[in-house]
């Protein structure tokens, strides 16, 4: 399997000087699962031992029929026969990190096959269907954009932006507001 070094930014994250940042903690582990989703088989600790689910065995036939090459996520001599599907998830992360459209999808661009067309030329033993390719695709792609460090920082900043919380007492609860008051 063609291996990929680790793009900048996660190379950033290697950096022993992480330590020394604030939330290292958990610029840690946004590495580590981004380790985890791009390089399962080479992780220690990664599903090993346990129940495979349905989801991991869709990602696995994923991986096993060249996904993540066909998508241009690694480098290979494969056509990137799948990138109709949107820009990779470091592409997306890099425009989120950046506030401005880099990359666009080739979904985008002049004639573009459809999703159902790329889908109908990706079919195989384990993926029977073209919905089942789709839903393939699609799940891959959410679980390396939901691993994605910038991505992961961007929604965490915008959820304590957004975020409200709002209570009030039940008559049940009334009783222990008076006394605590």
């Amino acid at each position: 399997q063609t291996k990929v070094p680790p793009s900048k930014h996660i190379a950033e994250r290697m950096d022993v000087r992480i330590f020394d940042q604030p939330k290292a903690e958990l610029n840690i582990k946004d590495t580590a699962d981004w380790f985890l989703a791009m390089f399962p088989d080479e992780t220690a600790g990664s599903d090993r031992g346990h129940a495979p689910t349905g989801e991991s065995q869709i990602m696995a036939a994923a991986r096993k029929h060249k996904f993540d090459e066909k998508l241009g996520l690694r480098d290979s001599l494969e056509p990137m026969s799948l990138q109709v599907f949107g820009i990779s998830p470091t592409d997306f992360g890099t425009n989120i990190a950046k506030n401005e459209r880099l990359f666009t999808p080739e979904a985008d661009r002049e004639d573009t096959p459809t999703i159902k067309e790329v889908c109908e030329d990706h079919r195989n033993e384990s993926f029977r269907t073209v919905d089942a390719v789709q839903e393939a695709v699609t799940l891959y792609l959410a679980k390396l954009i939901a691993c994605e460090p910038r991505i992961r920082q961007y929604v965490r900043e915008k959820f304590m932006e957004m975020c409200a919380v709002s209570t009030f007492v039940t008559e049940t609860g009334k009783p222990v507001a008076v006394d605590a008051a």
